[in-house]
Parts: structure tokens; sequence; C-alpha cells
């Protein structure tokens, strides 16, 4: 009998960092997405200390944010090593990179991809509502998300065609 604590190889645990504040929840709406097609749950979270259960019990990690430094609908896809210490993936409180530090000394995460989805940082405050067209965007980026983890290799070159 499974516990949810047991750790697995097979699949991938994903998560969206988000808020409920207007284009901020893209992070969500993308994960949600991609979970769905992979036949599993996204692990929602507002912020990367919340997402350190889920990380630690995952072998098999994908992350999604919505990213105010890319274009709008834009998709990147950032090495983990990549992000610095100190310097979080979003305004979410803990850095993303310090979560996976930890869920990295905790046994999991061994695997880790992460993708940021861009939106405009002034769509994203309090009491702001989604953008017009915000599920748009996200079934965009959650099949850009999708081709990167079929296709490693083409990962880049689908990444760029949603911009």
């Amino acid at each position: 009998m499974r516990t949810g604590r047991e750790r697995t190889d097979r699949g991938w645990t994903v998560a969206g960092l988000g808020s409920p504040h207007g284009d901020d929840a893209l992070g969500w709406r993308v994960a949600r997405v991609v979970a769905a097609r992979l036949g599993t749950e996204a692990v929602l979270a507002d912020g990367a200390a919340r997402l350190l259960p889920a990380l630690a019990a995952a072998r098999r990690a994908l992350v999604v944010d919505a990213a105010a430094g890319l274009p709008p609908g834009a998709v990147r896809e950032v090495a983990p090593e990549a992000l610095r210490r100190g310097v979080p993936l979003s305004s979410h409180g803990l850095g993303f990179a310090e979560a996976l530090a930890a869920a990295r000394a905790a046994g999991g995460a061994r695997e880790v991809r992460v993708f940021g989805v861009g939106v405009d940082p002034e769509a994203c405050r309090p009491g702001t509502p989604p953008s017009r067209g915000l599920d748009a965007v996200a079934a965009r980026a959650a099949h850009a998300v999708l081709a990167a983890l079929a296709h490693p290799a083409a990962a880049e070159a689908v990444v760029e065609a949603t911009r």
C-alpha cells in the first residue's frame, strides 16, 4: 500500500509556481495542462518553500513559473545549475535554488527541468485580473514544454518557436 511518501522512478512530478494575481497564475495554468497530458496531478505553490515536500519526494521534477524577464508568452528552459542561490526564479520568497538544494539533500529531485513563461510584470499585481487569452498562452506554453520533454535535442527550437 502506498502512503504517498514513497519515491517513484516513474513519471514526472509537475509543479507550478504562481499566485492568484493576474498573469502570475500562468505557471499554475501551464503546470495543470502539462500534468494532465502526462497523466499526473500538478503541485501548485505560491513559493519555492512550499514545493519542498514534492521536490524531496520526486525523482524527476518539472517546474513552471511565470517569468517577468521574458517577453510575454515566450518559454525558456533554465538549467537548474544556472539559478544562483539568493536570486529567486520568481518573487515567491525562498529562492528556487535553495529549495532545490534542500530537496536534493533529502534525496529527491535528481532530474529537474525548469521552464519560465514570459509575462508582463504589470499584469501580475494583486487585484489585477488575468489577461484576455491567458488560457491560450498557457496551452501554447504547455505544448512547448511537452515538446521539450519529448525531444530534448529540439527543445531550443521548439521553445524559440513559441515567441
